[in-house]
């Protein structure tokens, strides 16, 4: 046993039984007991986790906003109708132009410029 543990284990067996603790895993389990929804470093984890996803989120309009001059409503109902043509269909996008907003290579099946042809 390293002078450390040792140590640990002695301050640990001068305290009541109630607040002795064996192992840092006990003591982070008793932690958790006492606020679950928050275990240690969660607020951290949380912050920096929403932080990528809302730049994920936000970038792409941006960029695409800022680059061809649709208003923001088009932008975002461009980016609705890249999951398919029943998507584009559905925000009145479909079918469209090369350039033009709704206009995704992958749902262009012939090539022509044109995706999201009605069959």
């Amino acid at each position: 046993m390293t002078p450390h543990l040792r140590a640990s284990a002695q301050f640990s067996a001068s305290l009541p039984k109630a607040f002795a603790v064996s192992s840092p895993q006990q003591l982070r389990g008793r932690l958790e007991a006492v606020e679950p929804r928050a275990p240690i470093g969660y607020g951290l984890r949380q912050a920096l986790a929403t932080a990528v996803l809302l730049s994920l989120l936000i970038a792409p309009v941006a960029i695409v906003e800022l680059t061809n001059g649709w208003p923001l409503d088009t932008t975002l109902r461009h980016f609705a109708a890249a999951a398919g043509c029943t998507a584009a269909r559905a925000v009145k996008l479909a079918p469209a132009r090369a350039g033009e907003p709704g206009y995704w290579p992958w749902l262009d099946r012939n090539g022509s410029g044109i995706s999201c042809l009605p069959s």
